[in-house]
């Protein structure tokens, strides 16, 4: 069915303005010239009520009353909008506390030529899709309780409070009044969407009459814009309010382009001034039937009575030489990898050890491996607390393995350990680096740059 091909012309019986029926399911139509509220069934669409005057809630922008628009892929028509007078509580997070607040907004419904709605929110701020939301679980709010609508964990709304009806024009299913009353409880869950409860009580009374929820999706006016004139007829108000948002976009853009250069210039200072240092640096051959005749360790007992096999397997590769962290506070970045020709799947195991005393002050592991398309190494960053000279106790594993026979587990006749040339043996490599050495200047600049290039981001996209 086309509903706009279907759409019945007819006056208003009270004004005489000329009206179109576009849905078809629609019970009441409110005449947007007089706010007479019209039987829309009936032949002779008789009034019924009136319900304020249209002079005086005009609407926000350029949509009105008929208009069509192209939105995600498919056409709409314009047959209706309620505007809403909300008084709520909004959480105030410099003050950490709720404020009493009020707000204005005006709810499109739109209709496609197959009679699917669209819900376009509009305030002042700009323009929103809201859309029927399913939650896992459905919860009312206690004033600023209520649940997670995806994960049922409790948490705090963002807004809570009612809003109430002062106009309505356009086509309905049920009579809509002014007064009419809703309650509502939103979060967010980006910056650019969040849901919402919405609910209502039967009038005189605390029963439930109809609970709804909806996801709220931001939409940059300039989207909406180019919605509405890409349809068939744009009215001039919206090409008038596209050469504006054209000629602020202009002025944006240079400003956008400065700020770039700006905040380019500062990265690549700040990447020059900036970097990791080498500190220390050593190698540490791995000669795997050494560490297969060396004392495995003894097993560790779980708690229930089992033993870790795995720890079974560990053996000490060898102590790096000491170096020194003589700053504290500075950050140091570990790396450990394997310096070997050929494919290799190891476990390794890191140890950061205060010399003069042999505590353990950290430590970190990794599975190593290399093949056709990638080589592994792994680094933490660790904070200096005491400085001082330490060392490295390296760990790996029996059950590591090599390509090449060179590499293999292998024992004299007599069970002695063969010799080896140690320059064909695999090595594990240790490094310590100076980390992230910043130059403030170059830092500062490159943050506020770019935190100027977002604002003007952000309103070039309003």
């Amino acid at each position: 069915m086309n509903y706009f091909a279907q759409a019945t012309q007819f006056k208003c019986p009270s004004c005489g303005g000329g009206l179109s029926l576009v849905d078809k399911r629609a019970n009441y139509i409110t005449c947007h010239y007089c706010g007479s509220v019209l039987d829309a069934q009936s032949k002779t669409h008789q009034v019924l009520t009136k319900i304020g005057k249209p002079a005086k809630f005009p609407p926000m922008s350029f949509v009105e009353i008929g208009q069509y628009a192209d939105l995600e892929g498919v056409k709409y028509r314009v047959i209706g909008r309620t505007r809403w007078q909300m008084q709520y509580k909004e959480w105030d997070d410099e003050a950490n506390r709720f404020a009493d607040s009020s707000w204005i907004y005006d709810d499109w419904l739109l209709i496609s030529e197959h009679g699917t709605y669209y819900y376009l929110v509009e305030d002042k701020e700009g323009f929103a899709l809201s859309k029927t939301f399913w939650p896992k679980f459905p919860n009312l709010n206690q004033n600023e309780k209520l649940k997670d609508f995806e994960t049922g964990t409790g948490r705090k709304a963002r807004e809570y409070g009612q809003a109430s009806v002062k106009f309505f024009e356009g086509e309905s299913t049920f009579q809509i009044q002014e007064g009419d009353t809703i309650h509502f409880a939103n979060y967010r869950t980006s910056a650019e969407r969040a849901v919402v409860v919405e609910y209502s009580y039967f009038k005189d009374s605390r029963s439930l009459q109809e609970i709804k929820f909806w996801s709220d999706q931001k939409l940059s006016k300039q989207k909406v814009l180019t919605a509405f004139n890409q349809a068939e007829n744009p009215p001039k108000k919206a090409f008038k309010q596209q050469a504006r948002v054209q000629a602020n976009q202009k002025r944006a853009s240079k400003l956008a382009g400065i700020l770039s250069l700006f905040c380019l210039a500062c990265l690549l200072g700040l990447v020059v001034s900036c970097g990791n240092t080498d500190v220390f640096r050593q190698d540490l051959p791995v000669n795997l039937a050494k560490l297969k005749a060396q004392p495995a360790p003894a097993s560790e007992v779980q708690p229930d009575g089992s033993t870790n096999n795995e720890a079974a397997n560990v053996r000490l590769v060898g102590q790096t030489n000491t170096f020194e962290l003589p700053k504290a506070g500075q950050v140091m970045m570990f790396t450990v990898g394997y310096d070997a020709p050929s494919y290799f799947d190891a476990w390794a195991g890191v140890e950061i050890v205060e010399a003069s005393t042999g505590d353990v002050v950290n430590a970190f592991e990794y599975d190593l491996y290399r093949d056709d398309e990638s080589y592994t190494s792994e680094y933490r960053t660790f904070k200096v607390d005491k400085p001082g000279t330490y060392l490295m106790r390296v760990y790996t594993e029996t059950g590591a393995t090599f390509s090449g026979s060179t590499f293999s587990i292998s024992f004299n006749t007599d069970g002695t350990v063969p010799e080896v040339n140690e320059a064909d043996l695999p090595k594990i490599y240790v490094e310590v680096e100076k980390a992230w050495v910043l130059t403030r200047y170059f830092l500062i600049g490159f943050l506020v740059s770019f935190t100027l290039l977002i604002i003007v981001g952000v309103s070039w996209a309003k």
